[in-house]
């Protein structure tokens, strides 16, 4: 499942299962694989965005 997590404070590079990483930006929003968004959740880098 993807999820759209909106970063919002300096962030290490974000590897996700498939390989690729990313290179994160504050205030940014990125759509990431449900382990790599609960990770990032976890520990307070990011928050869930949801688009209705």
């Amino acid at each position: 499942m993807i999820v759209t997590v909106e970063i919002l404070r300096p962030t290490p590079s974000i590897y996700q299962a498939d390989g690729n990483y990313i290179d994160p930006i504050v205030g940014r929003r990125y759509e990431l694989d449900e382990e790599s968004a609960a990770r990032l959740i976890r520990n307070r880098f990011a928050r869930v965005v949801i688009d209705e």
